[in-house]
């Protein structure tokens, strides 16, 4: 069969032992012709044959059932994972509870601040917020009522508000509460040195590190100036007055002991106390 094409191109198929061959060129110089030869035989054998269905092997539905499995697995290997995470945490914040309760407990046996639901009826804590951040402080009444009192009250009626930290030692101490800010100001409430606080040395009060104890000017006297001390200062102990110790802040209390400092161990940069609440609980 020839089909005459226009445009001086023609096309020519030939079939040969069941394989076809494309043969592109001229075949006349006006014009073209497509010529097929085609074996019917072939063409018949052709479409009899039938596509059956992809078949997998034995190895491969193995394969595909092991990585199912091993899918499963995981899933629940996660689930009971999570689960001992949940209650490791939950085991954790319950033992924590209780340690903090029991400690707060012993500090109340040792302090004489009562225990449970009564601590709050007892306790005193000091809240000082300063330009470095905050410091609370708990209070021992029991030990150093007239100490603690006086401290209680000038921080009530605002004796301390605007004050500043007037004298820092890197590795010793913070001091503060003197209205003149150099170290030879300030009074308790009962106007000057009250020295009638001997019996407020208690044995078991010592001076580790963050303790609140009073300045003096004495061994038996106190006015208004308090220091924290950064580590342990037992040469201290029985010579001023331990009375509070700070149970949060202590990173404020660092910052603070590392201000820059020029002469009297004065920061040159001023840390000021805005003030100090008292409460009974946190």
């Amino acid at each position: 069969m020839t089909v005459q094409t226009p445009k001086g191109i023609g096309l020519q198929f030939l079939h040969s032992s069941s394989r076809s061959r494309f043969l592109l060129g001229p075949i006349g110089c006006g014009s073209m012709g497509f010529v097929g030869k085609i074996n019917p035989k072939t063409l018949l054998n052709q479409s009899k044959r039938k596509k059956g269905p992809a078949r997998f092997s034995a190895l491969t539905v193995m394969a595909c059932v092991l990585v199912l499995a091993l899918f499963l697995l995981s899933i629940v290997f996660l689930h009971r994972q999570g689960k001992q995470t949940t209650d490791s945490k939950d085991a954790l914040k319950s033992q924590v509870g209780e340690a903090n309760e029991d400690s707060r407990g012993k500090l109340a046996r040792r302090f004489g601040g009562a225990v449970g639901e009564d601590a709050a009826k007892t306790s005193k804590f000091a809240v000082m917020n300063t330009t470095k951040g905050v410091i609370t402080l708990e209070l021992f009444a029991k030990d150093a009522p007239k100490t603690v009192e006086n401290f209680v009250k000038h921080s009530e009626s605002g004796y301390y508000n605007g004050l500043t930290f007037h004298r820092v030692i890197k590795g010793f101490m913070i001091q503060g509460g003197d209205p003149k800010g150099d170290g030879t100001g300030g009074e308790s409430i009962w106007g000057g040195k009250n020295s009638s606080i001997e019996h407020e040395f208690h044995p078991g009060l010592k001076h580790e590190p963050f303790t609140l104890s009073m300045a003096n000017s004495g061994r038996y006297s106190i006015g208004s100036q308090f220091f924290i001390t950064t580590v342990g200062t037992p040469h201290l102990d029985n010579k001023h007055l331990v009375f509070g110790r700070v149970v949060r802040g202590q990173d404020v209390v660092r910052e603070i002991e590392d201000s820059q400092t020029g002469s009297n161990d004065r920061p040159l940069v001023p840390v000021v106390i805005y003030n100090i609440s008292i409460k009974d609980s946190l």
